[in-house]
């Protein structure tokens, strides 16, 4: 004899539950990442409004070495480049803290 309908309705209710909790893990880890990324929309923002007066405060150069402009611009570090080697007359740098690579052409 079929269950009461009663009964079939709590099963049912029972089985979305258990669905809704086999979720929660990948919920979680969802929201973890929306957090992460709404971290990272602010950084930007608050950069996009110190932009100009870092570029104001920027040095080119930190003693002997360059600057990197993206520490300085978007979290007003100061990092310097790295030289890399280059079997060009162009100047390569590197930055270690955010990973910028340039390439500075020194002309023809």
């Amino acid at each position: 004899m079929p269950a009461s309908a009663a009964q079939q309705f709590y099963d049912m209710a029972a089985t979305l539950v258990a669905d809704l909790e086999n979720r929660r893990p990948a919920l979680e880890a969802e929201l973890q990442k929306i957090k992460t990324r709404e971290r990272d929309i602010d950084a930007e923002l608050r950069a996009t409004h110190l932009g100009r007066k870092r570029l104001g405060e920027f040095a080119v150069k930190i003693g002997m070495d360059y600057q990197c402009p993206r520490c300085w611009v978007r979290h007003e570090t100061r990092t310097t480049l790295r030289p890399v080697s280059s079997k060009t007359k162009d100047d390569h740098f590197a930055c270690d803290t955010c990973g910028l690579d340039v390439l500075i052409v020194m002309g023809l």
